[in-house]
């Protein structure tokens, strides 16, 4: 789950490290400040306003309380192995408890404000910790010894997270920096500069080529950290996006919403899936390990300590039951610049026209280029769609594509492979939803196609 500072809308962007947007008059609200499962779905934390850390388990039932910190817990962290847990509070200290019996492990005191953002690293080798004032606000430790093994300045940050790899990590802070820094030398190597307003919230998809943001005018960022690109902007909303975090397969974004809902998106085409209202401002999702269960939680309620746990929807995919009568893997995917093409090749599309990006697609075999077959593959289609054929276009058009049933779009694909970029021709039709089948291919020295479907308008 995304690390995150969540601001204040009654002070100035120079205390914007202080957290949550004040809601009742000029008081802290009360609430939940962070919900987070364990890597191992047992346990979900919630640090609570009260100074509490509360364990539940996954029918929601309060399982241990861990007495946090005076003046409220701000922030919490499992260990990867889900036996320790670190939080952070408005008394300056980062604790660090054993989950199973409660007991306090360690009392690490060297921030000088309050302690906004806890993240172990992958492996669970170190600890960040982040504090509200910009001075030596970033401090590295040792998860062995304990010791404090590094200290900078990295400016106001309101939010952190690392890549999946932990050979990276990015962070989002004022005025509007989303940075991706180097997990050895802590120094910043990427900065886009691209947001229009305060990116509250980060984070990385289990993949590792995906970053979303979140900020303060309500817009939601898609990137790429390897090629340091925007991808697009999956909602646009009236109220700030507070957290935002992937599903564990990388197919959702959920977020927590200034105007009382939290929200899913499709990654894939960003259509929002599901809305859930609540009785009090969102500031935090997190999804189960297997994507299965979103919890969320937020402020305005001194009562609400058990944070929310729903069903989550999956996107119902349209293209399933994939099978090639050559018996080799074909996989579906969400097409887009630097997806594989193939599941036996590592060649990449580079460029795609806007109708396509983010469509279903299957990632054919290229070992299967020469086969041929009137049934070579078939899939189903769960709903009406168009259905592209990317075709070699060093190729005659084949006689299985007819221009009686298949229209010339006009539209190419390009993709990387052995001679350098190779071309792609766009053929379509319209399909019920049903079963799709299409011939072999039959091209000994070309490429094999792929195939990718749009919904029907």
């Amino acid at each position: 789950m995304t690390q995150r500072l969540k601001p204040t809308a009654l002070l100035t962007t120079l205390y914007m490290t202080i957290l949550f947007c004040i809601t009742l008059s000029s008081q802290r609200p009360d609430g939940v400040r962070q919900v987070m499962w364990s890597p191992n779905s047992s346990w979900l934390a919630v640090a609570h306003t009260d100074g509490q850390i509360y364990l539940f388990d996954r029918q929601g039932h309060l399982v241990r309380n861990l007495t946090g910190h005076e003046g409220g817990t701000i922030t919490i962290d499992w260990s990867p192995d889900s036996l320790r847990l670190a939080s952070g509070g408005y008394d300056n200290l980062v604790k660090i408890w054993d989950a199973t019996t409660g007991q306090l492990l360690q009392n690490l005191n060297a921030h000088n404000d309050i302690v906004a953002v806890v993240f172990w690293k992958p492996g669970g080798a170190q600890l960040l910790s982040i504090s509200a004032l910009n001075s030596n606000n970033f401090r590295v430790w040792d998860t062995t010894t304990w010791n404090n093994i590094a200290t900078l300045n990295l400016g106001t940050i309101n939010s952190a997270v690392w890549s999946p790899d932990g050979e990276q990590f990015a962070f989002v802070g004022t005025p509007t920096i989303l940075a991706v820094g180097n997990s050895t030398t802590l120094e910043p190597v990427v900065v886009f500069d691209s947001h229009a307003s305060i990116p509250y919230s980060v984070d990385w998809n289990t993949s590792g080529n995906r970053l979303v943001s979140g900020t303060q005018t309500g817009e939601i960022h898609l990137w790429n950290p390897a090629t340091e690109t925007a991808l697009g902007v999956i909602a646009s909303l009236d109220s700030p996006v507070w957290d935002v975090e992937f599903s564990p397969d990388d197919t959702r974004i959920a977020g927590a919403v200034g105007d009382g809902t939290v929200r899913i998106w499709n990654t894939g085409n960003f259509q929002e899936i599901a809305t859930f209202n609540t009785d009090a401002e969102p500031s935090t999702v997190s999804w189960n390990p297997d994507g299965t269960l979103l919890a969320y939680g937020g402020l305005g309620d001194a009562a609400s300590i058990a944070p929310n746990i729903v069903s989550s929807p999956t996107a119902m995919p349209l293209i399933t039951n994939i099978t090639a009568s050559s018996g080799r893997t074909y996989q579906r995917g969400t097409l887009a610049v630097d997806q594989l093409p193939y599941t036996d090749r590592t060649y990449t599309f580079t460029q795609i026209p806007a109708a396509l990006t983010g469509q279903e697609y299957i990632r054919t075999a290229n070992a299967d280029k020469a086969l041929t077959g009137a049934n070579f593959l078939t899939f189903t289609l769960t709903a009406a769609a168009d259905v592209y054929v990317l075709w070699d276009n060093r190729y005659a058009r084949p006689s299985w594509l007819p221009s009686s049933s298949w229209t010339d779009t006009g539209l190419t694909v390009t993709a990387t492979d052995q001679t350098g970029t190779l071309i792609r021709r766009v053929y379509r039709r319209s399909y019920p939803a049903g079963t799709v089948s299409l011939s072999g291919n039959g091209l000994s020295q070309g490429v094999m196609y792929n195939v990718v479907a749009a919904p029907t308008p």
